[in-house]
């Protein structure tokens, strides 16, 4: 009886920290704000200064105030990458935009102050939208896993399938090796800078998707058994990571990882919710530094292949370090905010409203010579239409830009709003049907679309992806009941 007594004052102790915690943070977010309004309601850009900080205020306190913290939750990761919209913001106006490729190389009709002001209100606007769709929608119970049985997805199906589907991918990735470095793996990687231009006169990468799906199934398998991850497992992982990586894209390679994570991690949170988000912060910190060390590899890559210089030099290291700044912030790896002010200048004379047609953009990666989508990407018309002449490739506009680019304000309005209805459903229909077909399906649209939705558009979509796993999904199924019926 007297352990139960301090169990339960125990408990309202740290409750009551708990409750303590939070209002200390509200109370310091409300000073920051305050703060803010202090030192900057003089200048020119008080307005983006301050609607930033209330910003970050909203979306800290949402996550304060979560009763339950599910990392991999279409609205908490949407809100992850919203939130770098302050950062960035921050980041153009301390350095007073010098640098900045996109908003110095074109000219405004309107004051530039101005709109920079209007789009800080339209990033806030725009996520309150969001967060009252989210939060209009009742949350759903959870039901309890069910992934599929031995019947629906044999034993024998899967690995006879992994075993084609890595032979696959090994074999696509050794034919890229082949024609773009002459078989050696070294010098393949080395050039990882200029992957996206050799594949302009050859190569394919639609092999890969095999190597991943193939993860997912291994995944699956091994947690439907109930085993220990072994060391052929990591190095299936680590051959699959590898072949992304030397496409030369970050997010994707990282977007990978966390899929797999995420398998693992919705499968194993029944259990004890509280350690599985422990060991996600672990791994998200390793992810952190894993990405890091990518950029450095890849920045070196670059400089190999542009200047042929060698890449042993403290002062390249440090040229890297003060260059990594300037690349996550003026360079699409966040939120873009600096070409916001150009879409509200001159969108609508120079674009015309789009009246929803680039929601579907997505759809254009399906064109073939039966179906031809020809959907406008706002990312297409933004680089064509204003910055041509800048280096790179396409260029998102923003969650809140593309929404203003299809309907002006009315779309920042009613489409982010819908944005966040439309997190809401798909989690409750995840929590109502777990099986491993929707765990896949849900981490797809979660990581590759609400995740990236802040600085991205609709052409990013992950409908091929998610198109390729169904099919081998489909032909593992129907593979299983012909094993299981013989």
């Amino acid at each position: 009886m007297e352990n139960d007594k301090e169990m339960e004052t125990a408990e309202r102790g740290m409750l009551a920290m708990a409750r303590y915690l939070k209002l200390s943070m509200v109370l310091i977010l409300i000073g920051l704000v305050s703060g803010l309004f202090i030192v900057f309601g003089s200048s020119q850009y008080s307005i983006a200064i301050i609607c930033t900080g209330i910003l970050f205020a909203v979306i800290i306190m949402q996550f304060i105030y979560r009763q339950t913290v599910v990392f991999i939750e279409p609205f908490f990761l949407f809100s992850l990458m919203y939130l770098t919209t302050c950062f960035a913001m921050w980041y153009i106006l301390a350095q007073n935009f010098s640098n900045n490729d996109f908003i110095n190389a074109v000219t405004y009709e309107t004051d530039f102050s101005t709109l920079l002001n209007k789009a800080s209100i339209y990033y806030l606007i725009g996520y309150i939208c969001a967060l009252i769709g989210y939060r209009i929608v009742p949350t759903g119970k959870w039901n309890t896993l069910k992934w599929e049985n031995k019947k629906q997805l044999s034993d024998g199906a899967i690995k006879t399938g992994l075993i084609l589907l890595f032979i696959i991918a090994a074999a696509n990735f050794f034919y890229n090796v082949y024609i773009f470095s002459i078989g050696k793996i070294v010098n393949y990687f080395k050039s990882m800078a200029l992957r996206s231009y050799e594949f302009e006169t050859g190569g394919t990468t639609i092999g890969y998707n095999f190597a991943y799906i193939g993860m997912y199934f291994l995944t699956f398998y091994y947690l439907r058994k109930k085993k220990s991850f072994n060391a052929g497992y990591f190095i299936l992982m680590f051959f699959s990571t590898l072949i992304l990586a030397s496409t030369g894209r970050i997010f994707q390679t990282l977007s990978f990882v966390v899929t797999v994570i995420g398998i693992w991690y919705l499968y194993t949170m029944h259990t004890s919710i509280k350690n599985c988000n422990r060991k996600v912060v672990l791994l998200g910190a390793a992810l952190f530094c894993a990405g890091l060390f990518f950029y450095v590899f890849r920045s070196f890559s670059s400089i190999v292949s542009s200047y042929q210089m060698e890449v042993s030099t403290l002062r390249t290291i440090q040229a890297l370090v003060l260059n990594l700044m300037n690349v996550a912030f003026n360079r699409g790896y966040v939120v873009n905010v600096s070409l916001m002010p150009k879409i509200l200048d001159s969108s609508i004379n120079d674009i015309g409203l789009l009246h929803g047609e680039s929601l579907f953009s997505s759809l254009n990666a399906f064109s073939t010579g039966l179906l031809n989508f020809d959907f406008p990407s706002t990312s297409v018309l933004i680089k064509q239409t204003w910055f041509s002449e800048v280096a790179g490739g396409n260029l998102p506009p923003t969650a809140v830009g593309e929404m203003y680019m299809n309907f002006g304000i009315i779309g920042i309005i009613g489409g982010m709003f819908l944005i966040g209805v439309g997190a809401k459903l798909l989690y409750n229909c995840f929590i109502r049907r777990q099986t491993f077909f929707t765990t896949i399906i849900y981490l797809k649209i979660s990581i590759d679309f609400f995740f990236v939705y802040p600085k991205n558009d609709f052409s990013n979509f992950p409908l091929m992806s998610i198109a390729f796993f169904i099919f081998v999904y489909v032909i593992a199924h129907i593979s299983s009941y012909i094993w299981e019926t013989e």
